[in-house]
């Protein structure tokens, strides 16, 4: 009798310590899940810490160039694919150029002297072109323009745009539009330098009338935008 006691009390303290040692285990298991998790959301913590921290920094990066294109608009005028100035700096020029107020068009006369086809990149680098001289208006300010230069000596001729050199007799400005030959601005009798004569100039001795003129000549010209 005792010893099935014993046996009974044996069984009882074998079943606790299997029931303890689950329970710890179990236990062990849970605290080992938790410390992962936690170690999980220290991660993301610190990776939306530095998310956070390149937001800033590309923020600051953007104001800054907003910054800078701003003074860029305010010494440059905006030129539109049609080629005119466009909104609030319609009434703006480049430091370098001369605003015609009512047209809204900016020139520049060069300090130097280019051939033709070296002025007109010049300009085109500007952002713009060699002066299109399709109006009287145009012809008489560019005149003045001219006359009053501390630059361009007295009598000088100076190149504008207007070329046939692609097809003889067919004159076109830079954008490829043709030019009208029944314009007031070409003088009397011109162009009539055939094939040797294919670009146009403002001509001195005749009150800075239109005409043709061999390309390969080195002579100041005038930039437009606009």
């Amino acid at each position: 009798m005792q010893e099935a006691s014993l046996v009974f009390i044996l069984l009882c303290l074998k079943l606790w310590f299997l029931e303890f040692t689950a329970a710890v285990l179990l236990e062990d298991a849970e605290i080992s899940d938790v410390s992962a998790v936690l170690l999980r959301l220290e991660d993301e913590k610190e990776k939306r810490i530095l998310l956070n921290n390149d937001v800033e920094v590309l923020m600051l990066k953007v104001a800054r160039l907003e910054r800078q294109m701003i003074q860029v608009l305010q010494k440059h005028p905006v030129v539109s694919a049609s080629g005119g100035l466009t909104g609030a700096n319609r009434s703006q020029c480049p430091s370098n150029y001369t605003l015609h107020a009512q047209l809204k068009l900016c020139f520049r006369l060069s300090k130097e002297k280019q051939n033709w086809e070296t002025a007109r990149q010049v300009c085109e680098s500007d952002g713009g072109h060699l002066a299109k001289v399709n109006t009287t208006e145009i012809q008489l300010y560019l005149k003045e323009q001219i006359k009053n230069s501390r630059y361009i000596p007295k009598g000088s001729h100076v190149f504008i745009d207007g070329n046939d050199r692609e097809e003889e007799g067919i004159w076109r400005w830079a954008d490829r539009e043709l030019i009208d030959m029944k314009s007031p601005v070409w003088y009397p009798g011109e162009p009539q330098g055939g094939e040797r004569e294919n670009c146009m100039l403002l001509y001195s001795p005749v009150d800075y009338g239109v005409v043709d003129a061999a390309c390969s000549l080195m002579l100041y010209y005038i930039c437009q935008i606009g």
